[in-house]
């Protein structure tokens, strides 16, 4: 069968997905350091999703805490405490962004046969460049 082109998805497909657990404890984390209950900016963090996965904070994920921050009626926190807050959710991408057993090696047989490929998929404005500085980009 010839295919015209593969479409991926990115997480679950070419990269692990994150333990869900892990994920909401960087989002406590960050609560935690903007001084927010973290009840509360998970839901921020939750109704802020779509707008973050689809350009809508074009600074990236610092806006996007600065943005919740404002929801909950918070001071706007510094750089400093912005960077401090997503230390964690760095971490776990470190830990979580990498290629899954045998993707680069499908990717590059598809790129080998000349097979146009994409990823289409729902992600933090951070991803691209991971994307670019990883084994897959």
């Amino acid at each position: 069968m010839a295919f015209a082109a593969v479409i991926f998805d990115l997480y679950g497909t070419l990269v692990p997905e994150f333990p869900k657990s892990e994920f909401y404890a960087t989002v406590r984390r960050m609560a935690e350091v903007v001084g927010a209950e973290p009840g509360a900016f998970r839901e921020q963090w939750d109704r802020t999703a779509i707008e973050r996965q689809t350009g809508a904070y074009p600074a990236g994920m610092p806006e996007n805490v600065r943005v919740i921050c404002a929801a909950l009626g918070l001071s706007t926190p510094t750089d400093a405490i912005v960077a401090e807050a997503l230390t964690s959710r760095d971490v776990m991408y470190e830990r979580w962004f990498h290629p899954r057993p045998g993707a680069v090696e499908v990717l590059t047989e598809l790129r080998a046969r000349g097979v146009p490929t994409a990823v289409i998929s729902m992600c933090a404005p951070d991803t691209p460049a991971m994307w670019r500085a990883s084994p897959l980009g």
